[in-house]
């Protein structure tokens, strides 16, 4: 499913972007649905880029304004405190939010050629987001 930008944005700010303490298994799922929706969202996105049903301009600046929800996400959660029994899922939630971010760098950068091997890569830390999303409920 894809959201717009502004969609995006809200998604971002209510799942709580910015240092605010613990966060509880809660706190967790919701960052990781947002950074499962921005990965999934990207590699709809290369997938488009890399058959030529976007030009480039679109995919540059679309992929720009998901990096930067990525980049929030990632940044909250490596930012974040946990109970000890939650900080392994809070750090790898913070790894794959920094590779997606690279990935959606690769987007805007990456010749067309490319956009499928990113768009294939992206799809895969979508699952892997989701499946430590789900762990946490």
């Amino acid at each position: 499913m894809r959201i717009g930008a502004w969609g995006l944005l809200v998604l971002v700010l209510l799942t709580g972007c910015g240092d605010r303490g613990e966060m509880d298994a809660a706190a967790l799922s919701q960052q990781a649905k947002a950074l499962q929706s921005v990965a999934a969202e990207g590699a709809l996105l290369a997938h488009d880029a890399a058959s030529g049903k976007s030009t480039g301009v679109y995919s540059g600046e679309h992929s720009a304004e998901l990096r930067g929800a990525a980049a929030q996400i990632a940044a909250s959660l490596e930012a974040a405190t946990t109970t000890p029994g939650l900080d392994p899922t809070r750090r790898r939630l913070a790894v794959l939010g920094t590779q997606v971010t690279s990935y959606l760098d690769r987007i805007r950068d990456a010749p067309r050629s490319e956009d499928r091997a990113v768009g294939q890569r992206l799809a895969v830390s979508a699952r892997r987001i989701q499946t430590l999303g789900r762990s946490l409920t």
